[in-house]
Formats: structure tokens, C-alpha cells, sequence
């Protein structure tokens, strides 16, 4: 099997990095962290005439998932985080200590909770859920 297509992008206010994981074979993928400046990822992915299957979020940190809500709505892709992070992260007290020290919301809607040990396939990629408290 080849290697699959990596690239990271530094992206939002705090400049974390986003990565876009492709399929060499069928340019079906994943965006991870999606922390902002959704122009530049979708920029990016239609470069690469990619098809996004999921956007994964490694944790609930809301500067890692500022671009959820966009892409997931231009890519049609369901928005995927641990279920652990969901539950911990959607505490009105997490919400409240993000907008006060981050000025934003941690996250939008999660559609699919993932657990340790799934796994997340687009084309021939396949990702394991590794939880990693």
C-alpha cells in the first residue's frame, strides 16, 4: 500500500495545525483538527480534488474545532471526537471557562462519538481510535 497523502496547516487565531489525511488511491480522506480559517483548509482540499469523509478531532480544545460547523456543512462530513472528550468538554463549566479564557465556544455539534479501538476508514486509509487521556 502507499503511503498516505499527509499535510499540515497551521490554521486560526492560535495557529494550531490542521492536517488533511488522503488516500492516494481515491483521494478520500479526513481533516483533523480544524481550528480555524476554513477557506484555506477547503483551499486546500480542492486542490487536491479530495473528498472528506470525516473531520476527527483529536480533543475538545475549542481552538482545535473553530472550523467545524463550516466544514462540516460545505463538505457534508459528520464532526467526530471521543466520546469521552464530548461528555467532559459539553459541561456548562467547560463551555463557560472557554468563551471567558479563549473568547469562543469549545465545539460545535459532535456527530459520531467515537471510542477506543474504532475504526475510521476513507478509501483504503484505515485510522485507529487510540484514547489517550
Amino acid at each position: 500500500m502507499s503511503e498516505p497523502i499527509i499535510q499540515q496547516i497551521p490554521v486560526g487565531p492560535l495557529e494550531v495545525f490542521c492536517y488533511i489525511i488522503l488516500c492516494p488511491h481515491t483521494m478520500k480522506g479526513v481533516v483533523i483538527d480544524p481550528g480555524g480559517d476554513e477557506e484555506k483548509i477547503l483551499q486546500e482540499i480542492r486542490k487536491k480534488e479530495a473528498s472528506i469523509i470525516y473531520i476527527l478531532n483529536t480533543h475538545g480544545h475549542a481552538d482545535h474545532g473553530l472550523a467545524n460547523g463550516p466544514l462540516k456543512q460545505k463538505l457534508s462530513a459528520p464532526v467526530c471526537m471521543h466520546e469521552a472528550d464530548v461528555d467532559f468538554f459539553s459541561r456548562e463549566e467547560m463551555i463557560q471557562i472557554s468563551e471567558k479564557e479563549l473568547g469562543f465556544s469549545p465545539f460545535c455539534e459532535i456527530d459520531k462519538r467515537l471510542k477506543d479501538g474504532d475504526t475510521i476508514v476513507a478509501g483504503d486509509l484505515k485510522i485507529k481510535v487510540i484514547h489517550t487521556p
